[in-house]
């Protein structure tokens, strides 16, 4: 990451074995993904330079990222023929997950009381 202003190296996110291919900031900025050789889509937190997930799933390289425009979603290709769509949602993630409450355990449903 690159502080164009400045002219200088912020950080570089290591992650990927491998060559990176593509990489897109979400539309907030707050989130940017990479794409790589090592079939991987990797979405990373801009401010602390976390990384904040290995999504799998495709079968070979992986060419290209991009964020849907609400930044909820986001799409890769690769060179496996597919486009996958990855919902970053996390709310949207625990509503799924308490929709199924009544197969869990009560400790584990008292946590879906907030949403």
């Amino acid at each position: 990451m690159w502080d164009v202003a400045a002219h200088r190296l912020l950080d570089t996110l290591a992650g990927h074995r491998g060559d990176v291919f593509s990489v897109a900031f979400s539309p907030d900025g707050a989130l940017l993904a990479s794409a790589g050789a090592d079939r991987t889509v990797r979405p990373w937190d801009v401010a602390t330079r976390r990384l904040l997930a290995t999504l799998t799933g495709h079968s070979d390289f992986v060419n290209d990222v991009a964020f849907s425009p609400d930044g909820r979603t986001l799409a890769s290709a690769g060179d496996d023929l597919t486009v996958r769509l990855w919902n970053l949602d996390v709310s949207a993630r625990f509503a799924a997950i308490c929709r199924l409450r009544p197969r869990l355990s009560a400790a584990g449903a008292s946590s879906c009381s907030h949403l």
